[in-house]
This record gives C-alpha cells, structure tokens and sequence, in this order.
C-alpha cells in the first residue's frame, strides 16, 4: 500500500471513528436527559412549544409531538429525546454515506472533522447541541444523498423534512439559499416535472414563515407551558427557549448588545472564526476552482448574518455558516463541478486535524476543550 493510499484510509478511519464517538456521546447525553425526566429547557424545551392555548410561532411541531406522545401514552419528553436520537443517528449515517460516495477523503477530513462542524462541536459543547436547525441539517443531507444516489423520493422526503424544519423554527427558512444551491448543482439530473414538485413543495415553507412572524411573541409564556405541565413535565423546562418567547425583537437586541456587543467579545469571536476556518480554506485551497469554491463559501455565512442581531449564540451561528461550507464542497465534487487540482498533502492534514479535535467553539461567545469533557463523561462514568 501506498503512502498516499495509507493517508486515505487514515482519513477515512478519522472521520468515522470521530464521528462514531460523537454520536455515542451525543445519545448517551440525550439519554441522561430523557431517563432523569427533567430534561434540558433549550434542548427540549425549544422543541415542545406548543400552540395548544395560544397561537405561537414553532408551536405547531411542539402540538404534534403532544398528540404523538398522547397517542402512545409517554412522556412529551420521551417523544422528543427519541425524535433527536433518530436525527441524530440519521445526519450521521446519511452524512458518512455521502463522504463515501465523493471519495476524496484527505480533502473533507479536513472540513468533517472542523470544530465548526456539528461533528465536534455538539460533543465539546451539548448544551448547543440538538436545537432545531438540526432539522435542516437533516433535511439537507437527505437532499443531498438523495440526490448522489439518484433516488428522487429521499429527495422528496428531505424537502417535507426542510417545510417541517421551517414550521418548528422560522429561522430554518436560512438555509433555503443552501437547498436552492444544491438543486441548482445537480439540475442536470431533475427533471422539470420533478423540479415543479420539488418547488411547490418548498413554497410550503413560506407560509409558515408568515406564521412565525405574525405570532412572534406572547404575552404570557405560561400559555405555552401549562400543557406540559399538565402531563407531568418540571417547570424547569420553560425557563429557556419557552420562557424567551415573551420577549420582542427590541428587547432581543438590547440583550446582544449588552452581552456580546464589547471589544473582548468581539475579537474573541473572529479568533473562534479563523480558528474554525483554517482547515477549511486549506482545503478549499487545493480545489482547482479555487477562487469560485472561496467566494461560494463566504457568500454562504450571508443568510446567517440576521441572527447575530437577535440571538446570543454566535458560536452556533458559525456552526450554521460551516456546515453550508460543506454541503457546498459535497455537492460541487458530487457534481464534478468541484474538482481537485492537488490532493492535500497528509502532513499538512494531520496537523490540521490534531489541533482541531482540541477544541471546539462554545454555542455562544468562546471555545471549549473537547477531550476533558469525554474523559471525565466516559472514564469517570458520567454518564446517567
């Protein structure tokens, strides 16, 4: 075998056995939550807003995931720790698959395995993990493999999945310019009936935008947490996404302001940056369509600009901005519009990936070191 074949192999054990121990950390989390029965009020409290006493925007998918778990006679909280459980496995799976089949595993090693990316961030910082862009992770990816895999109906499936996303988190409606993008790369390859569905199925998306900006806040968050309460959840699950409802946009902004809006913020956040994309523009550096694959990266970060403006959690900002970065490199070498013009050298690549399984930027203003907190969850059996 081959020095470079060696390389590959090692690039393809990284990012699976990474992902691999992500994934197991990230359930085993979920799990703690969901048998402790107390739950996380961000985690799962975001998912279970509900629109059962008042009108609410992402109440919609929170009154779904009541009538499931009445359905079966379970906990709400059981029913969502389930749901991001099967999310979780399937971004996973769905997005090794893709890897897999692009086959330039020296060059994604080094965006997979990016502490902006989902992959390392959810595991060095949980708290920011498993919020509901992970439906628009999801549902980009099944686009995506949908499409490598020429099987229309998971394309389908992914663009229900992104309406969905939408109805459970305005903010989602972001990522459209992304799935725009992704059709638009393989256009060769839908044709228009299917083009037509796919678009009609996508305008859904939009209404329920509409939804969420006319009920943007309530006057009492006590609304929205009273039917969890009558099914045996602890008022601790609205302290967060549920309680910040009763806030308007003003009151959000002044918030930003007076927390990350200061110099050592400021500079800590384009440190946490640059930090998180180095190995991303080494990567991109060795794209034969350098300088188009560059600005298609930067101008991907542009849907995301609002919410720095409204919302606390600039590192789970970049983490949005970073996973675009990839679905973009996935799709342009699917599609061969992406080519290599050399193959990254191992040396350079290891390096990178040593410093980047270090750490990871916190989901709001900083980094936090991985491996400490899997040492201490694992080795110490901190686990339930």
């Amino acid at each position: 075998m081959t020095d470079r074949a060696w390389a590959r192999w090692v690039a393809y054990l990284s990012m699976f056995g990474m992902a691999a121990i992500s994934g197991v950390y990230v359930i085993l989390r979920l799990l703690s939550e969901g048998i402790q029965g107390t739950g996380n009020d961000w985690k799962q409290g975001d998912w279970l807003i509900n629109r059962d006493l008042v009108e609410t925007r992402r109440g919609h998918l929170g009154s779904w995931i009541l009538d499931i778990a009445d359905l079966l006679a379970v906990s709400p909280l059981t029913t969502v720790v389930i749901l991001q459980i099967i999310c979780v496995i399937i971004i996973y799976v769905v997005l090794l698959y893709a890897v897999i089949q692009v086959r330039q595993p020296m060059l994604l090693a080094l965006i997979i395995l990016s502490p902006g990316l989902f992959i390392i961030a959810w595991a060095a910082d949980p708290q920011g993990s498993l919020r509901k862009e992970t439906l628009a992770y999801l549902a980009i990816l099944l686009c995506l493999s949908g499409l490598i895999s020429h099987r229309i109906w998971i394309v389908f499936l992914g663009a229900v999945v992104f309406v969905l996303g939408v109805l459970g988190h305005e903010a989602n409606i972001l990522f459209l310019p992304l799935l725009v993008g992704v059709f638009w790369m393989f256009r060769d390859q839908i044709n228009p009936r299917q083009q037509i569905g796919l678009g009609l199925v996508i305008l859904c998306a939009i209404p329920a935008v509409l939804y969420g900006v006319t009920y943007a806040r309530v006057a009492d968050a006590d609304l929205v947490c009273a039917p969890l309460l009558e099914r045996g959840l602890e008022p601790r699950i609205c302290n967060g996404a549920i309680a910040w409802l009763e806030d308007d946009m003003a009151t959000a902004m002044t918030r930003i302001i007076d927390s990350n809006g200061n110099a050592r913020n400021l500079i800590t956040m384009v440190l946490v940056y640059l930090g998180a994309f180095a190995p991303l523009v080494f990567a991109l550096w060795h794209v034969a369509q350098r300088r188009q694959a560059i600005w298609l990266a930067i101008l991907a970060g542009l849907p995301f600009l609002p919410l720095y403006l409204v919302g606390l959690d600039w590192g789970r900002w970049l983490q949005l901005h970073v996973f675009s970065v990839l679905i973009i490199v996935l799709a342009g070498l699917a599609t061969r519009r992406f080519t290599l013009a050399t193959i990254p050298h191992p040396a350079p690549v290891a390096c990178f990936l040593a410093v980047a399984i270090l750490w990871a930027p916190t989901h709001l203003v900083g980094a936090s070191w991985l491996w400490p907190r899997f040492l201490s969850y694992f080795l110490l059996g901190d686990v339930f």
